[in-house]
């Protein structure tokens, strides 16, 4: 495991410095953002396995967003600016580890997205795409909205 960050040293360090100074670790969500930036007057923060936790932790509106929105959009960015299978796969079993459990159905086709390419470059296809918006609809519903007539 990796041992938390010392922000009072991190705090020295930006104290003693004239260039931008960037903290890093101990980084779960906005608030430990806000949080971290107050208490060592750093220029920005950075987080590894936070963000991958949680996407929208650099962010007031991300932070608040519901999970499945926020794989949704995580989805759109990643078709977007061409992910590959094995990115897209690797961040989906991060994201939803605690859901996946239980669910073979989801787990199986998140499974085969990368077994079923033919190098770790492989671009995902509309079909992969389709079961991937299937994964995150099925274990978070888009809850209907009647329109008023």
């Amino acid at each position: 495991g990796s041992l938390p960050a010392d922000w009072d040293t991190i705090k020295r360090v930006k104290q003693s410095l004239s260039i931008p100074v960037i903290s890093n670790g101990n980084i779960s969500s906005f608030e430990d953002v806000q949080k971290c930036l107050e208490y060592t007057g750093c220029d920005g923060v950075m987080s590894a396995c936070g963000i991958l936790i949680n996407p929208g932790i650099f962010s007031e509106e991300g932070s608040k967003l519901e999970k499945g929105e926020m794989l949704r959009r995580y989805l759109d960015f990643a078709k977007k600016y061409k992910a590959t299978k094995k990115q897209i796969q690797k961040h989906m079993f991060t994201f939803l580890k605690k859901e996946l459990t239980g669910n073979l159905e989801c787990h199986t086709k998140l499974l085969n997205l990368h077994l079923n390419a033919s190098e770790d470059n492989t671009k995902p296809d509309e079909a992969d795409f389709d079961d991937l918006y299937f994964i995150v609809n099925s274990l978070f519903p888009v809850e209907s909205v009647e329109k008023e007539t």
